[in-house]
């Protein structure tokens, strides 16, 4: 269960972890070990790379790069929330075997709910990049 109340979770349900097949767990770690933020680093090291030893050009392949990624730059996207339940968002949330704990029972998802309330909450990890967060919003 992905949310559970402090006093009804036990010592065992936060030790457990989600079960995951070895492909799965090989493919979120590349997704998360090249991909997400690590991509900050891999892209521009891949396509200098690929300029230097496929192209004969590094300057080629950054403008190329830059073409490519343009559009997921300048064109506004659309909120989908299929991406939240996709195949590779529910292997991280199992690869982290992430869950909320509340001291008391989850808050109203909706504000026209009267028992509604706005909530700061903390999802750690939440260092340099905040795998914490990003799983609180797939798990939410």
């Amino acid at each position: 269960n992905a949310c559970s109340t402090l006093k009804n979770v036990t010592k065992e349900q936060i030790l457990e972890t989600a079960e995951m097949s070895w492909l799965e767990e090989a493919i979120t770690m590349m997704f998360l070990a090249f991909g997400v933020p690590n991509g900050v680093f891999t892209i521009p090291t891949v396509t200098f790379l690929i300029g230097k030893l496929v192209l004969g050009n590094v300057t080629l392949a950054f403008q190329v790069l830059a073409v490519l990624l343009l559009p997921l730059a300048i064109l506004p996207q659309r909120f989908n929330p299929a991406v939240l339940q996709s195949w590779l968002a529910i292997r991280v949330v199992k690869y982290f075997s992430f869950r909320f704990i509340f001291e008391d029972r989850p808050p109203p998802k909706k504000p026209e709910d009267p028992e509604y309330r706005p909530r700061i909450m903390v999802a750690p990890p939440h260092g340099v990049f905040p795998y914490g967060n990003l799983l609180a919003m797939l798990v939410w």
